[in-house]
């Protein structure tokens, strides 16, 4: 990991924060065209809804090892879904 990150710092001092920009437009692109026909509208709103939903997961992982710190010997929490498995375009 630390190996990938100094490559990427390194890459940064080299070409810069709009090269990077740049690559990430293009995936962006890429993404797009591939999976959601050029609709950008859609592939942004799944790719928020999919943000969302790893920042519950995160809030859930975090406030059950809580409570199990805390002492209770087991816990369960509902973890609401925002997208239907059908929306997936892969």
């Amino acid at each position: 990991m630390e190996r990938g990150s100094a490559g990427g710092r390194e890459t940064l001092r080299r070409y810069g924060s709009e090269h990077f920009r740049e690559l990430g437009k293009r995936g962006f692109h890429s993404f797009t065209e591939r999976y959601f026909a050029g609709d950008r509208q859609q592939a942004g709103d799944w790719l928020r809804a999919k943000a969302h939903e790893k920042e519950l997961e995160g809030f859930v992982e975090r406030e059950m090892e809580r409570r199990l710190q805390n002492g209770e010997q087991s816990v369960c929490m509902e973890l609401p879904c925002l997208s239907d498995p059908d929306d997936e375009p892969f």
